[in-house]
């Protein structure tokens, strides 16, 4: 025992000695009589590639490392693999200029060294994917996806030509790295089960339609989709357990994905017109705020939001990536901004898009490289504050953004070269209704609260309605016995529609629905109607019906003639949906006339020959324009009737192409609507004859 421990003694002095006289630092030597644990430790508590990084001139928080595996590589980009981080090398073949070479490094932030290396001679791939702890190499012309582990092994070589991969195709991985996600082109979610040599592919269900895969929570734990919920047919951004795919949280969301999820925090776009963000925790803790003019939003696993609003690369100008760090209450934590030179310039630099956050130094690399590559890592330090960007304002709820932020969308018809066409999208004249001073409306306006409550509806009269909606001049009606009259006709109509009637024509992106109570609407825009009792449209994601109360004696066929144009939107979604749905446009048209076609016009509609050749087809010529005339025209003939107490109107007797159209219409809105707690029979369903 004793010469054991003797010959050991002797061998660490050598060791020593050998280390000193290669001119080792301190630490190397120290760490070189470490355990493999003790080493793992001391590299994670103090990273080796702080010894190299470089403070860059002029920055308290921005860094340059390059590493000196780095040389002659054509790195370029980067992301989280496992404990390490995956670089990635893309550039064009010195053999064939047509293709596309690919490299993939694992470098160990922690010993500040490569790992290792797959060449191009080593992978055969078109595209790649990094999906959790899984390099996915592609190859498009073969149809096969290739998956290697954190340690660049090859697991399995999968033929995936059963899938439709396209550009726009994404895999995430779940459930231990055996499973991976993606959406099938008809906006189902797909599962591919990777444990074998064998692919095997299901397609789960889950109760959202068109499908879009988003990411998975930075805890490995949540699916992130976005999709139509079946239940409310809105748009959501849900969180989908890999367990078993049952939905932790959903939010309100958009048709397309911009968002981001942490271990216990979620980011989501909210709003097109407000640029409106909403930040939300498990715990509901939810804050709102506006962001536009950037190139990137994502939550890091830290929970706080990282912006970049570099600027594009545009001849002869200098561009310049700029970034921040905010918290949940929209301080900024840290930010930079740095000069990456003229564009055409041999000096221009380049910023990876993508980048890798290390929680445990709470740093973040970016791959920074020039036109002949030559990279090194940019490394921000997210602990020091740099400069800072002015705070983002976040509000408690989104009623306050609303009114507290501009719209920034301006409409497509907007540029300098053309004058804009006239359009309202303004929600109302006056900032506070509940400061103002009502006067003679007092009761009409505490009227029309109590049935925007009864109703779920928001309503606006008198000096609330603005001059301009959509493309309509309008005028506001201030009369009370006026005002009141319309509100009451209107209470008594709305009366008939079933419980949370109106609550389900706020699908898709819609947020609400909104009736102006106006005087005189005319306008001059082509193909309108220039003087109509009433229009409906979208207007800021939300459904918006005015009238003309001038007509309010007519509005039980009027009302409800603007209500089915809003009926048929939701019937449209739906089946966009639910291609299998009662409603579609082929199975309306089969109840018209052989050959007969709408003219899709306004235009002369009045001298329109195939009315006059097929009235009993047609509530009158009108019904002739569009196929949504026709269908408003019917169904606010049948309500106006049923509310009108008339019971024996001719044409809707049982045998006529109308009573058949209008019952076709019925049974086609109680598919398309959740109709649980409807009555038996509804209004419109009792005229058939």
């Amino acid at each position: 025992m004793k010469k054991h421990n003797l010959l050991r003694k002797f061998g660490i002095a050598v060791l020593l000695l050998s280390l000193t006289l290669t001119g080792c630092s301190t630490r190397t030597i120290e760490r070189a009589l470490m355990s493999e644990t003790e080493r793992y430790e001391d590299s994670h508590s103090s990273p080796f590639f702080w010894d190299n990084a470089t403070l860059i001139e002029g920055y308290d928080n921005l860094y340059e490392l390059t590493p000196f595996s780095f040389t002659g590589k054509p790195y370029n980009n980067v992301t989280n693999f496992g404990d390490n981080l995956l670089v990635i090398g893309e550039g064009y073949s010195a053999n064939d200029s047509n293709t596309i070479n690919h490299y993939f490094s694992i470098y160990s932030p922690w010993e500040n060294r490569i790992l290792k290396t797959l060449d191009p001679d080593d992978t055969d791939c078109t595209d790649y994917q990094v999906a959790g702890d899984l390099l996915l190499l592609i190859n498009r012309d073969k149809s096969t996806m290739s998956v290697y582990n954190t340690e660049l092994s090859l697991e399995h070589t999968f033929d995936i030509s059963s899938l439709s991969y396209d550009d726009s195709t994404r895999f995430y991985a779940g459930n231990g790295g055996n499973v991976l996600y993606t959406a099938g082109s008809n906006g189902t979610l797909l599962r591919l089960d990777i444990s074998s040599d064998t692919l095997s592919i299901d397609q789960p269900e889950i109760p959202y339609y068109n499908v879009n895969l988003c990411g998975a929570s930075s805890d490995g734990k949540d699916l992130i989709i976005t999709g139509i919920a079946q239940s409310s047919l809105k748009y959501v951004t849900a969180l989908l357990s890999f367990d078993d795919l049952s939905t932790d949280t959903e939010y309100t969301g958009l048709a397309y994905y911009v968002a981001g999820a942490s271990n216990d925090a979620f980011l989501a776009e909210t709003d097109y017109n407000k640029s409106g963000w909403t930040y939300q925790t498990p715990d509901h803790d939810t804050s709102y705020f506006s962001l536009y003019g950037f190139q990137d939003i994502s939550l890091l696993s830290n929970n706080q939001m990282l912006v970049e609003r570099t600027s594009e690369y545009q001849s002869d100008s200098e561009s310049t990536a700029s970034f921040s760090l905010y918290d949940a209450t929209g301080n900024c934590v840290s930010a930079f901004s740095y000069d990456l030179g003229v564009y055409d310039s041999s000096d221009l630099l380049y910023l990876s898009t993508q980048g890798a956050y290390l929680e445990s130094c709470n740093c973040y690399f970016m791959i920074l490289y020039d036109v002949n590559c030559n990279p090194s890592f940019l490394v921000w330090d997210l602990n020091t504050k740099g400069t800072a960007s002015d705070p983002i304002t976040v509000y408690g709820n989104e009623t306050d953004l609303d009114n507290s932020v501009p719209d920034v969308q301006t409409t497509e018809n907007d540029s300098e070269d053309s004058e804009p066409e006239e359009y309202g999208d303004e929600v109302t004249a006056i900032a506070d209704s509940d400061q103002y001073d009502w006067g003679d409306l007092s009761e009409a306006h505490t009227y029309a609260a109590e049935l925007e409550q009864k109703y779920g509806i928001e309503l606006y009269i008198g000096p609330e309605v603005p001059d301009m909606l959509d493309v309509f001049h309008v005028k506001q009606v201030k009369k009370p016995d006026q005002v009141m009259n319309a509100l009451e006709t209107l209470d008594q109509i709305l009366a008939i529609y079933p419980a949370n009637f109106f609550e389900q024509l706020c699908y898709g992106e819609l947020k609400g629905v909104r009736i102006y109570l106006a005087g005189t609407i005319s306008g001059s825009q082509q193909d309108t109607i220039s003087d109509p009792s009433g229009f409906v449209n979208t207007i800021n994601e939300h459904t918006v019906m005015v009238l003309d109360t001038d007509y309010s004696w007519d509005w039980n066929y009027t009302v409800n003639h603007e209500l089915s144009h809003m009926i048929d939107r939701r019937l449209d979604f739906y089946h966009t949906c639910n291609p299998g749905s009662t409603y579609s446009e082929e199975a309306w048209n089969s109840y018209n006339p052989d050959n007969f076609t709408y003219l899709n016009s306004y235009d002369s509609y009045e001298d329109n020959r195939a009315y006059t050749s097929n009235r009993t087809y047609f509530i009158d010529s009108y019904g002739t324009t569009y196929a949504t005339e026709d269908r408003a025209e019917i169904f606010g003939t049948a309500v106006g009737d049923y509310l009108d107490g008339f019971t024996d109107d001719s044409v809707f007797s049982g045998d006529s192409p109308i009573s058949y159209k209008l019952q076709y219409y019925s049974s086609a809105i109680r598919d398309g609507f959740d109709t649980t707690g409807w009555p038996d029979q509804l209004p419109w369903e009792t005229i058939c004859q």
